[in-house]
């Protein structure tokens, strides 16, 4: 064979090779793309695993952009390890309320995170629709997912001027509620570098980002997950890379120092809270104690929750501390196999410690 029959020879195969490739490729996106579509007729409740389908993102002027309900949903969500499927309705401002906002003004205001909110619960069994009952008096749940002590303030002051509550119950979650605030400065300094991402081009997703993305547009992806979740050796692959989360893992790792230094700046937003109601109203702090504290009786966690009791305590502020019943009771009682929400017994038993304390002050 000949230098330029060989040189015909390589051509050709490198062409083949090529082709080869192409048509791998093509195969692969028709084969995707027809499991996406057989998924979407097979699994017609997908997007019910995305949590973003009923929140989102608002700006009030002075304040950070915070979490609220999408106005006027109505639809399921389902935790995709199966935990639980719930009804979800947000009203036309934003909560997770039947009720229009005006039937607000003259009840118990509960505000917090997605433990308020009633996460994994229906509507009638988290704590202030049960304390409703417990006590007789109306309640108004004005909690979102996502928040902190920031939020809480935003919340707020975006409510209608007109509105006054009887009494004001703050879901203060010492997991995650508990850090450094400067509020109204890091409004400012958010809203100053949102206006520079804005004018200076694209802000590249980080990795949470593109997996609400994926969640949220592609069966396939809703599919995979769920399922190997469920497969334990996949599943502690996954957790040792660090693409999922191992189940109840928290841990307080600052000094007692650090965590003094966290209940000072906590309080000052909480008092900061306060101030924007009407000063003759009773106010209350709901302490849910850290799931590492009730399971595990973790030293760290018990100084937090006692420190922070004290220092509110001390300036007039009333709490609740739910600590002894959640014990009592049991962590696996209280908490989801795979979430760290509260159960609708951990509701129960939240409602049964604010009914002994407003019934003994209002």
């Amino acid at each position: 064979m000949s230098l330029s029959d060989l040189k015909a020879n390589n051509k050709k195969y490198r062409a083949t090779k090529k082709g080869w490739f192409i048509s791998l490729f093509i195969g692969l996106i028709i084969g995707l793309a027809l499991a996406e579509i057989s998924l979407r007729v097979i699994m017609p409740n997908w997007p019910e695993f995305s949590s973003s389908r009923f929140m989102t993102i608002n700006d009030f002027s002075g304040h950070l952009p915070f979490a609220m309900g999408t106005p006027n949903f109505k639809g399921y969500f389902s935790q995709n390890n199966g935990n639980f499927r719930i009804k979800i309705n947000i009203n036309s401002f934003g909560f997770r309320e039947v009720e229009t906002i005006d039937r607000a003004n003259g009840r118990i205001w509960v505000i917090g995170d997605s433990m308020a909110f009633g996460w994994g619960v229906e509507e009638n069994e988290r704590y202030s629709s049960v304390l409703s009952n417990l006590i007789g008096e109306k309640t108004y749940n004005l909690a979102s997912p996502g928040t902190d002590l920031c939020g809480y303030q935003a919340i707020v002051a975006q409510l209608p001027i007109n509105l006054v509550p009887k009494s004001v119950i703050l879901g203060l979650i010492l997991e995650n509620d508990v850090n450094q605030y400067e509020c109204k400065k890091d409004a400012v300094k958010w809203h100053q570098k949102n206006n520079f991402i804005k004018n200076d081009g694209i802000n590249l997703l980080s990795f949470n980002e593109l997996k609400v993305l994926l969640t949220n547009n592609l069966a396939l992806y809703n599919f995979f997950t769920v399922s190997l979740k469920r497969v334990a050796l996949l599943k502690n692959i996954f957790i040792s890379l660090g693409l999922i989360k191992k189940p109840h893992i928290f841990n307080i790792i600052a000094t007692k120092t650090e965590i003094h230094s966290l209940i000072v700046s906590s309080i000052k937003e909480i008092t900061n809270l306060k101030s924007m109601l009407p000063p003759d109203i009773p106010f209350y702090v709901l302490l849910a104690p850290t799931r590492l504290e009730i399971r595990d009786s973790d030293a760290n966690s018990r100084f937090l929750r006692e420190t922070i009791t004290e220092k509110l305590s001390k300036i007039g502020i009333s709490v609740i501390d739910p600590f002894e019943a959640f014990k009592n009771i049991g962590f696996n009682s209280t908490h989801f196999t795979h979430d760290g929400h509260w159960s609708k017994v951990g509701h129960e038993l939240a409602a049964k410690e604010i009914a002994k304390v407003i019934n003994k002050t209002d």
